[in-house]
């Protein structure tokens, strides 16, 4: 018969320790697979970011005060990626990428699918303002690879789609550019985004231009601007304007040309008319 010392060891100690490296390893599992949570303040200002950024600011630098020294690390790193989406969108900022590798690292490794849906986002914009296109286009598509195709996720998808688009044209792949700024303009008629549909608009034309369809070009402002009056959006005005005239110049309408460079300069702030 075995020593009683080994028999309670094998059937009695060996199963504890086995149960509780079990209950070990799901502690270690759940703390570094735990999606983090936000308060439903930090949440209101992230969308306040998106529709009203001085708001937004103010509304960061009060809850900053009013939490003084009572933040908790996941509330830190959200109000940094706040700070950061918020200085991408001023472009205020953006000389380098230090801000956006820390953003990065941090959530990345806490693997927040819901702050790296937005931060891919932002962190692809910034590559394209440093010049990076490789970068930037990366991120996109990290970005897209997150994003389910639901109604929910359609803005969302909208901006990479107009992000991934802008990019390809600066890389002169304006066919592939089309492709993508089409999806872009689909998600916003149905979502009746009219300023982004005639950001959209400007985006397919410069595309249709690159591509010599210089006519077909030209329609496609002609449409936003229409589009830009009906609702409004007459701070659009002079770039449309501008750019129409430019393709009549490149058709060699001149006097169209010229119609259209008249209607925009009155329209354009700090221009010295006499000139």
């Amino acid at each position: 018969m075995l020593p009683y010392y080994i028999y309670f060891r094998s059937k009695c100690i060996l199963p504890l320790i086995a149960f509780a490296v079990i209950i070990v390893s799901i502690c270690i599992i759940y703390t570094y697979t735990k999606t983090p949570t936000y308060s439903d303040e930090l949440i209101a200002i992230d969308s306040l970011c998106n529709d009203t950024p001085t708001t937004a600011k103010k509304q960061i630098t009060k809850y900053e005060h009013a939490h003084k020294n009572r933040l908790n690390t996941d509330e830190i790193w959200y109000l940094r990626f706040l700070k950061f989406k918020l200085n991408v969108k001023q472009l205020k900022n953006i000389n380098n990428d230090n801000e956006a590798r820390a953003l990065l690292n941090n959530f990345e490794s806490e693997a927040d699918e819901n702050v790296l849906k937005q931060l891919y986002y932002y962190v692809g914009t910034l590559y394209h303002l440093l010049g990076d296109a490789p970068k930037a286009m990366d991120y996109c598509h990290q970005g897209l690879s997150l994003i389910q195709e639901t109604t929910e996720t359609e803005q969302l998808r909208g901006l990479y789609y107009y992000l991934l688009s802008y990019v390809m044209t600066y890389q002169h792949l304006d066919k592939e550019a089309l492709n993508i700024q089409l999806k872009s303009l689909d998600i916003y008629k149905r979502n009746k985004n009219y300023k982004r549909m005639i950001y959209s608009y400007i985006s397919i034309s410069w595309s249709l231009k690159n591509l010599d369809y210089i006519e077909k070009s030209v329609q496609y402002l002609l449409f936003a601007k229409k589009l830009a009056h009906k609702h409004g959006l007459e701070e659009l005005m002079p770039t449309l304007n501008c750019q129409i005239a430019e393709r009549y110049y490149e058709l060699q309408r001149y006097r169209l040309a010229e119609k259209y460079i008249n209607i925009a300069l009155p329209q354009i702030p700090d221009v010295d008319k006499s000139s």
